[in-house]
């Protein structure tokens, strides 16, 4: 039985729908070098591009499609991404006061609040092209989904990885200094 997904991809600073049969569409000719061989789907030609990408490898399957899955995909009866994002977001707040310890002096809730806003994540979500993944049944992709999505990504490295490699990663991907 052939089901339809709905994929949000990004050009340029608006959103576009696109469908696609998950069951019947095969890639082929995709980029090699991301590890995609011909009788991959176009999720996890998706799922392996980011995963290179991103330069991690994740132990536990389908965490990084899920940390990518707004809860409006297929009506929230699949994994969402609603606990990792919590996660993220606790352990972001963690590394930008960690951060902002040394240089914001008085001002560090601001400093901490500017670091976690939702415009500075999307645009890092944005700068990291990860739109590609994200699954969501919207018109148009707010910052604030962008926004979640990223801290569902750190949320699920912080639950894949650990405590090292996510700091690694937040430092490496979004707090860029």
């Amino acid at each position: 039985m052939l089901r339809s997904l709905t994929r949000v991809a990004f050009l340029g600073p608006r959103a576009t729908i696109r469908t696609f049969q998950s069951s019947a569409h095969v890639c082929a000719g995709v980029d090699a070098g991301v590890g995609v061989t011909s009788k991959m789907t176009e999720s996890q030609v998706t799922e392996s591009f980011l995963r290179t990408k991103l330069d991690v490898s994740f132990q536990t399957k389908d965490i990084l499609s899920q940390a990518l899955t707004h809860s409006s995909f297929k009506h929230g009866t699949v994994p969402n991404n609603e606990r990792l994002e919590i996660i993220g977001r606790r352990y972001l707040e963690f590394v930008a006061m960690d951060m902002a310890l040394s240089t914001a002096g008085e001002q560090l809730p601001d400093k901490v609040l500017d670091m976690t806003s939702n415009g500075v994540l999307a645009a890092r979500f944005d700068t990291l092209d990860m739109g590609l993944g994200l699954q969501a049944n919207v018109p148009d992709v707010s910052n604030s989904m962008k926004a979640i999505a990223l801290k569902a990504l750190v949320g699920a490295v912080y639950h894949d990885r650990g405590i090292e490699e996510t700091k690694r990663f937040i430092e490496k991907y979004v707090y860029v200094q």
